[in-house]
């Protein structure tokens, strides 16, 4: 067979293969998916509608919550999951600073990872995304650092105002720490409550409840704290090998330690509230000694003028 008569039978052949390309290429074009979006945000929450499919999932300081499908992996931090029964996760679920809850029904193919309100990992975590989201907000770092600051401040004008109160009380509480805070748990407890109830039912006593609840209080529970702080920084200062007492130093150092402290998953709450306790408690008993003082004065005086 010569060439020219092979000619026609190739194009035919090579048109068919091009034409077989093309049909098979359409075909394909009209049968494949669109590959499902994935979803990165920061500080908001997201929900997965019930007929909606998304690839993976990431949130930073933000809740999620699936009543559709997710195709690839959901990752919080800094925020709740929540699976509904008709939500399915198609890989894994990561979780730190939050937990994860599955309703019966709910389809999560791969494991669970949750790092949450239990562990310190997961607080530290979800304290820096609250941060990010909503940063002067209580439990937040600049919260903590905000309040820290104002601890500080109590401290030092507690020691440049009045510092041989702040050191009697504080030495108070460094000679006799069980009683301080035994006449702190009875003041905050029974003495506190009862006073102010006496008060209510009184009618001059109304005018005198506002200032005790609001001024009277408050102001020997922040001045217990700042003497117990001195108390705490000076131990800090000892332990560093600093031997010369400066109260103010000392009042800010030991604020400073007990707000890390108070980072510390529920050891630091009883920490914070037996510091809080125990600082009220020694103002109360230097109260109480320099009330019986003064009144032995007087006595003693009204007594030598009768003679």
């Amino acid at each position: 067979m010569s060439c020219p008569r092979l000619r026609p039978l190739l194009a035919a052949a090579l048109t068919a293969v091009l034409a077989a390309c093309v049909l098979s290429a359409t075909a394909g074009a009209e049968t494949q998916t669109p590959t499902p979006r994935d979803i990165f945000k920061t500080g908001s929450d997201v929900t997965v509608g019930p007929d909606e499919v998304v690839g993976t999932v990431v949130l930073l300081g933000g809740d999620l919550k699936v009543v559709g499908r997710v195709d690839g992996s959901a990752v919080v931090i800094g925020g709740d999951v929540e699976v509904l029964p008709t939500g399915v996760v198609a890989r894994t679920v990561v979780c730190l600073g939050g937990s994860v809850r599955r309703d019966p029904g709910a389809v999560v193919a791969g494991n669970v990872v949750s790092l949450g309100g239990r562990n310190t990992l997961g607080r530290i975590g979800g304290a820096f995304y609250r941060t990010v989201r909503s940063p002067f907000r209580p439990g937040t770092m600049i919260g903590w650092a905000v309040s820290t600051v104002l601890y500080m401040v109590v401290a030092i004008i507690a020691a440049a105002f009045f510092p041989r109160v702040t050191s009697d009380v504080r030495d108070r509480i460094a000679r006799r720490p069980g009683a301080s805070l035994g006449w702190g748990a009875l003041g905050s407890l029974i003495v506190v409550p009862a006073v102010s109830v006496l008060l209510l039912v009184s009618v001059i006593g109304i005018l005198v409840l506002v200032p005790w609840l609001l001024v009277a209080v408050p102001l020997a529970f922040f001045f217990g704290f700042a003497c117990l702080a001195a108390l705490v920084g000076e131990w800090c200062l000892r332990i560093v090998g600093h031997g010369r007492r400066n109260l103010m130093v000392a009042g800010v150092i030991g604020a400073l330690a007990l707000h890390v402290v108070r980072l510390i998953p529920y050891f630091g709450a009883v920490v914070w509230t037996v510091v809080w306790v125990t600082g009220f408690g020694a103002v109360s008993l230097a109260l109480w000694e320099w009330w019986r003082t003064r009144r032995t004065r007087t006595a003693g005086s009204g007594q030598a003028a009768a003679t």
